[in-house]
């Protein structure tokens, strides 16, 4: 009589179980407050709030008003590496 070991109960990692993480990191990031629907990398350049994608910080480009200290800023720099 042989007994055979149990069914190993580990599953491999799957190419979509690798994407779902992705997909989880990337949800994680701080969206813009502008579009909320990109990564946040740009704030205003006197109070260096980030609060800017890089599409809408091109668009407020020549200033404005900081949507989280309501300072205002002449240019937007870039505050996520």
């Amino acid at each position: 009589m042989s007994t055979n070991p149990p069914p190993s109960t580990s599953t491999p990692a799957t190419s979509a179980t690798d994407a779902t993480l992705a997909s989880a990191t990337a949800a994680d990031d701080p969206q813009c407050l502008v579009c909320h629907k990109f990564s946040i990398e740009y704030g205003g350049s006197s109070c260096g709030c980030p609060t800017l994608c890089r599409k809408c910080a091109m668009k407020q480009g020549t200033g404005g008003k900081c949507r989280t200290c309501h300072q205002m800023f002449g240019d937007v720099k870039r505050v996520v590496k």
